[in-house]
């Protein structure tokens, strides 16, 4: 496969999952913050069919496009300039990026309907954890008095990347047996 097919393929994909995102964004978000979408699964997609590497740069990619949607900036969040740099690559760039990574469980274990809904879950996993740490380390000023940070962060990005890890799996693997020719293709990175 030549590398404009892959490029093409990052495009459409990136497209796609802010196409989701976009259309999440009608809906409310969850009462602590964040907001359950689809938008990560056309990031895993494109991993699981063109290998980590495709699925990371895809997920940056996307992860600048949310950040646009989103309004984030220093003056719109109120925040330091160090702050907001370290919040724009561990909530945005990192967190999107690890998504990419989906694709190490079709490399590791195969393509299958169970493989694939792992990888689904793991993609959501490591975004998760990026969220989860930047809320220890970026947002703990706003944890209540008597709470932890760890815990304010585990409840404040549980509460929509639980119901996001969720829906992406079963919409997933409803969508993996009609695409499962197109989910097969070998790796080019």
């Amino acid at each position: 496969m030549s590398k404009t097919r892959v490029l093409v393929e990052i495009a459409i994909m990136v497209a796609m999952a802010f196409v989701l995102e976009v259309v999440f964004t009608a809906f409310p978000n969850m009462p602590f913050g964040g907001r359950v979408s689809l938008s990560l699964l056309p990031i895993i997609v494109l991993s699981w069919r063109q290998g980590i590497v495709p699925g990371i740069i895809g997920g940056v990619i996307f992860s600048i496009l949310n950040m646009l949607l989103d309004g984030f900036g220093p003056a719109a969040w109120g925040l330091t300039y160090t702050v907001f740099i370290a919040a724009m690559f561990l909530d945005y760039f990192f967190a999107f990026g690890v998504v990419g990574l989906a694709g190490l469980v079709k490399r590791l274990f195969g393509n299958s309907v169970y493989t694939f809904g792992l990888g689904v879950l793991f993609g959501a996993f490591l975004r998760f954890l990026m969220h989860f740490i930047s809320g220890i380390v970026l947002w703990s000023e706003f944890a209540p008095e008597d709470q932890s940070p760890a815990l304010y962060s585990l409840i404040y990005n549980g509460t929509y990347m639980l119901p996001t890890a969720i829906l992406l799996v079963i919409v997933g693997i409803l969508m993996y047996f009609p695409m499962k020719e197109q989910l097969s293709i070998d790796e080019v990175f």
